[in-house]
This record gives structure tokens, C-alpha cells and sequence, in this order.
């Protein structure tokens, strides 16, 4: 009989033993003890710190159970590459990526929850365990060159209202004057006949009788 449990001890080590090895697959560890794995490596400079990034990321507790998933959201999330905080940090992960890479890391679920998050850890995480993040990098910008589009994008984004404002503020007066709304009727319709003339012109042109 003990002979029999040794052998079935054994058995379940080496079981064991195997399951670890096969979660741990491809898996590699660098200075500071992050663990990662790249799915999609792209050939270039990794950001650096002070850069603005645009990333999709999904985390999962040590049960697999989604935390957080962005890939679901219909926009991505932009953040900044700041100094990490501890080692083995999220900023850290990211940092070692370039645009158009994928890659998972494994980070200390009560580091990232006290020192980054600055929260206490949820019941559904286990103290000691880690988190997994899967990361898809989009874009990197220079701050400076992303403020510039930002104030660039506002910019256009406020014409374009002021432009609308006005085009129904002209739209309501051309309403309550119809003579001025026959006028300028009148100022468009030969334009719109010229317009069709020079298409028929140009089909005539392409496809004679």
C-alpha cells in the first residue's frame, strides 16, 4: 500500500510538474524579474519615457477571469510612458514595446494594486499571485508632437461647429425670407445646369452614338 501511494505521489508531482512547464512555455524574464512574451515582435525603437501611446490591453486574475478588457471598447486607451514605480511595472512592460507589437506580461498583482493603482487589491485577486496583461501597441507620439495634433484636431473640431452654427443660423433666416430663399434658388440652379452639361458633354465625349 505504501508502495502504491509513493507511486501515485510521484505521479501527481510529475503531473504537476508538467503543467507548470507547459504555463510557463515561451515565457521569458528580464533584470528585474518581468515576465514576458511577445505574440507580434515589429522591428524598431521602443518607446521612451514621456511618450503618449495608444494601446488596447486586457488583464486577467491568476484564474483567467478578465478584469479589464479594452479590445472590447471602441476606442483604444492613451496614456503616457512614466517612470515606473516598482520593478517588474506596467509602464515597464510597455516601454519595452514598439508600435504594431503584441505581447503578454505577468505583473505582481499587489505591486500594480498598492503602488500604481494606489487601491486595495479586490477579493476576486489572490495576495501573491500575478496578473497577466495582454498588450497591443497602436501608436507612439513624441508629447510635443501629440499636443500639437491635439490642439490641431480641437481647432478643426471647432470650425467645423462654427460652420454648422452658421449654416443653420442662414438656413432659419433663408426660411423666414422666402424671397431671399428664391434668390438664391435662383443663383444655384444655373450653376447645377452647367454642372449636368458638362457631365452629358463629357459622357457624349467617351460614348459617341
Amino acid at each position: 500500500m505504501f508502495k502504491k501511494n509513493l507511486i501515485l505521489v510521484s505521479a501527481i508531482a510529475a503531473s504537476m510538474s508538467f503543467l507548470s512547464s507547459c504555463k510557463n512555455e515561451g515565457w521569458e524574464t528580464a533584470e528585474t524579474g518581468l515576465k514576458y512574451k511577445f505574440l507580434t515582435n515589429v522591428e524598431g525603437d521602443s518607446v521612451k519615457i514621456g511618450d503618449i501611446v495608444q494601446i488596447h490591453v486586457k488583464y486577467t486574475n491568476s484564474k483567467d477571469s478578465a478584469l479589464f478588457n479594452s479590445f472590447k471598447m471602441p476606442e483604444p486607451i492613451t496614456m503616457p510612458i512614466n517612470k515606473s514605480e516598482f520593478k517588474g511595472s506596467f509602464e515597464e512592460a510597455v516601454a519595452m514595446m514598439t508600435p504594431g507589437d503584441s505581447a503578454q506580461f505577468m505583473i505582481a498583482a499587489d505591486s500594480i494594486f498598492r503602488k500604481e493603482y494606489g487601491a486595495t487589491r479586490p477579493s476576486i485577486v489572490d495576495s501573491g499571485s500575478f496578473l497577466v496583461f495582454t498588450v497591443k501597441m497602436l501608436k507612439a507620439e513624441k508629447k510635443e508632437a501629440f499636443q500639437a495634433r491635439m490642439e490641431k484636431e480641437k481647432a478643426e473640431k471647432a470650425m467645423k461647429e462654427f460652420e454648422e452654427a452658421l449654416n443653420e443660423e442662414l438656413q432659419g433666416k433663408l426660411s423666414d425670407n422666402p424671397g431671399k430663399k428664391a434668390e438664391r434658388d435662383a443663383e444655384v440652379k444655373p450653376k447645377q445646369e452647367v454642372e449636368q452639361n458638362s457631365i452629358e458633354t463629357w459622357r457624349d465625349a467617351l460614348f459617341p452614338n
